[in-house]
């Protein structure tokens, strides 16, 4: 694993994404990646923002179709 943002975020998925920064550190040191708890948190944090966006995204509304036209009233003329 050469790019340590990439090995934290496959470690938190691993892991889960409350996982403790201390113990995603461990992890990466038996593979021999060296990670700051700084980094980690910023990654954290990073990937709870973009499950939340997509939680939201997923939970908007259709829009409904727009296509549909109300039914003409008909005119009566006047006399």
């Amino acid at each position: 694993m050469s790019n340590p943002h990439r090995a934290i975020r496959d470690t938190l998925q691993r892991l889960g994404l409350h996982a403790d920064p201390q113990q995603v550190i461990e992890t990466l040191q038996t593979y021999g990646v060296e990670v700051s708890t700084r980094l980690v948190t910023s990654v954290q944090a990073e990937m709870q923002r973009e499950a939340a966006r997509a939680e939201r995204e997923q939970s908007k509304r259709t829009p409904a179709v727009k296509s549909r036209r109300r039914p003409q009233q008909r005119k009566i003329p006047g006399r």
